[in-house]
């Protein structure tokens, strides 16, 4: 079957479409646990963290951010994001455009 498949041009473009994707999702999940903070309290029920953007968050990244927490602001690269499961840390980290999860600093 994987032989009729490399036979045409289609099959190839598909396969390779596929293992391009399988390849990117492979990356995002290495990638992610690199961006979260060793000093982030897993042991508490809710965290309030700053994840930090290469950019100026826009409308939609503090959307994408409201499914984890309340987003209670946003700063010229940052989003505060509060009221975080610690499980939910690696499902912030995995998006491409995340730069750094962060603890949110105390004072803020």
């Amino acid at each position: 079957m994987i032989r009729a498949i490399l036979r045409t041009t289609r099959g190839r473009i598909v396969l390779g479409a596929v293992v391009l994707y399988l390849a990117w999702q492979a990356w995002l999940g290495i990638a992610a646990p690199g961006k979260i903070s060793p000093e982030i309290d897993r042991s508490r029920a809710k965290v309030n963290l700053l994840v930090r953007l290469p950019f100026r968050p826009e409308r939609f990244h503090v959307l994408m951010f409201q499914k984890f927490g309340r987003v209670s602001g946003t700063t010229d690269d940052s989003v505060e994001v509060r009221g975080v499961e610690p499980a939910s840390l690696n499902a912030i980290a995995r998006y491409y455009w995340v730069s750094r999860v962060e603890p949110l600093p105390p004072d803020q």
